[in-house]
């Protein structure tokens, strides 16, 4: 699994570096780069793949810490978010019983048992975000706008500051 999944060796550091503390970010949310599944669909899956790749990486040294707070954006609202457990990068399996291996690794979470092995090949994200507190915030019409005035990202992402993150979400 090493050769696959990047594995902190240290976990019983007390002073968390930059890169540990949580961040809190706001992601694109495109059904169509995903599979056509409404944004609610996610709620028990606790997987949410991301694009990324070792030289433009989605978050910054290919780390989103444990506590961070992902929300999604679409069409200018705030459509729901949830809480970091785990990031993990994978890289791209290359023989076959390595793809039947990360087929059986992410079947559930990250597909709902929908995808093939040839799907995952055509449609292959190497960040993996495992998550809780899965919210579905549509039916409040959160106008991204109103809180924060900076704007997406090619990459689809826009880090904002705690403060920003507690006024959207009202608290």
């Amino acid at each position: 699994m090493r050769n696959y999944v990047r594995i902190k060796e240290d976990f019983e550091t007390s002073i968390l570096s930059q890169f540990d503390k949580p961040k809190y970010v706001v992601l694109s949310y495109n059904p169509a780069m995903a599979g056509g599944r409404d944004f609610g669909d996610w709620a028990f899956s606790h997987c949410y793949r991301v694009n990324t790749s070792e030289n433009n990486p989605k978050f910054a040294k290919d780390c989103l810490p444990p506590g961070s707070k992902v929300l999604f954006y679409q069409r200018s609202y705030i459509i729901g978010g949830f809480t970091v457990v785990r990031y993990e990068v994978i890289n791209e399996p290359q023989t076959k019983s390595e793809w039947k291996l990360y087929k059986k690794l992410t079947d559930y979470p990250a597909s709902l048992y929908t995808v093939e092995i040839g799907d995952y090949k055509e449609y292959f994200y190497r960040g993996h975000i495992f998550y809780t507190d899965f919210f579905d915030g549509r039916d409040f019409k959160v106008l991204f706008s109103n809180y924060v005035a900076k704007k997406m990202s090619k990459q689809g992402k826009i880090n904002i500051s705690k403060d920003e993150y507690y006024k959207i979400i009202g608290k």
